[in-house]
């Protein structure tokens, strides 16, 4: 066999779909951030050839599977991102251990979800896009829908409270922990934080 004759087979097997190595659907339990908070994340304070490091690592520990779901999701060259045929892509989620007594948040891990995934842990986000006519009902539909299935079919109850605390009597008492350091809102107070969500 000349060494430039290839199988089908080998080629088929070597662009395959490569195995999952777990899965986390707790992961979709994760409360929302505190509003004081908002904005304020790893990905924001570190420089981005740092980010695209870090969430890289986080897509190849579990071989480019959503850590909760399980959908593969493979680098697509022509966009330079992680998406697969239909669309989905796979995201960097920072998973936080957040201490409501001593009002931090402090970085757990970084996590690898599919976009879908994504939404439904950020479902005070999916909420405002919809309010903005960004998602319609049939797409909150579809991000509530996968969740609660994901969730239920491992025992799991979902996570159905939305935080309606403003913190305007604890706003500058929250804090982000992360390598070691602490920071605070990038807003002034409540009132700052809801006209820049309002505007945006």
């Amino acid at each position: 066999m000349d060494e430039f004759d290839i199988s089908i087979d080998a080629v088929l097997e070597e662009v395959a779909e490569p195995e999952i190595l777990f899965l986390r659907p707790e992961l979709l339990t994760h409360p929302n951030i505190p509003k004081p908070l908002h904005g304020l994340a790893p990905r924001t304070l570190v420089a981005q050839a740092t980010w695209d490091e870090l969430r890289r690592e986080a897509y190849g520990k579990n071989n480019y599977h959503c850590w909760a779901c399980g959908k593969y999701v493979a680098y697509d060259e022509l966009c330079k991102k992680f998406r697969n045929d239909e669309g989905t892509t796979l995201d960097a989620h920072e998973s936080y251990i957040i201490d409501y007594v001593n009002k931090t948040v402090e970085l757990k891990e970084i996590v690898a979800l599919c976009k879908t995934c994504h939404n439904y842990i950020h479902s005070g986000r999916m909420n405002a896009l919809y309010d903005k006519g960004i998602l319609d009902e049939q797409d909150c539909w579809i991000i509530i829908t996968h969740g609660n299935s994901i969730l239920i079919d491992d025992g799991l109850v979902p996570f159905t409270e939305v935080d309606k605390n403003d913190y305007k009597d604890e706003w500058n008492e929250w804090r982000l922990v992360f390598n070691g350091k602490e920071y605070k809102s990038n807003f002034k107070d409540y009132d700052a934080w809801s006209k820049h969500y309002q505007a945006s």
